[in-house]
């Protein structure tokens, strides 16, 4: 009976487990509750964060140049670009 228990535990856990890793991030309306107040990045590893921070950098990049240049005919720059800047 123990024994039987302890598998149906193990077997809830581990489906529980796969739910969470079947979560639409696209679909999520609050990063830091995604459920059981869980944050969608407590998981997050070195290279999650070194991601989403050159992410954010590129954000920021793109649109200060836009803002600097003030130009129509310059929306942005082109990908090749990247590198110089």
């Amino acid at each position: 009976e123990l024994q039987r228990n302890a598998e149906q535990d193990t077997a809830r856990l581990i489906e529980e487990e796969l739910e969470r890793q079947d979560l639409d991030i696209f679909g999520v309306s609050d990063v830091t509750d995604v459920g059981d107040g869980e944050p969608l990045f407590c998981n997050f590893a070195a290279e999650d964060w070194a991601l989403l921070s050159l992410r954010y950098e590129l954000h920021l990049l793109v649109h200060a140049l836009k803002r600097d240049c003030e130009d129509d005919w310059r929306p942005g720059f082109p990908p090749e670009h990247l590198q110089f800047y």
